[in-house]
């Protein structure tokens, strides 16, 4: 399955997309947001787990 964003291959964790960020564009597109908008960061790639996840998957007791 590929990300509707970006076309690269999907993750589980932010099924149908690739990355938290690719899900953030998509998000920005459904509510409307006015191109150009930005999502700050580089595209992640999408086999490492970037500082964000890896502080989620660590678990904060919000899941």
């Amino acid at each position: 399955m590929r990300c509707p964003v970006c076309a690269r291959p999907t993750i589980a964790r932010h099924a149908p997309f690739c990355s938290r960020r690719c899900s953030m564009k998509d998000l920005a597109h459904w509510v409307g947001a006015a191109p150009p908008f930005v999502i700050e960061g580089e595209p992640a790639d999408p086999l490492s787990a970037d500082a964000d996840d890896a502080e989620t998957l660590e678990g904060d007791g919000s899941t």
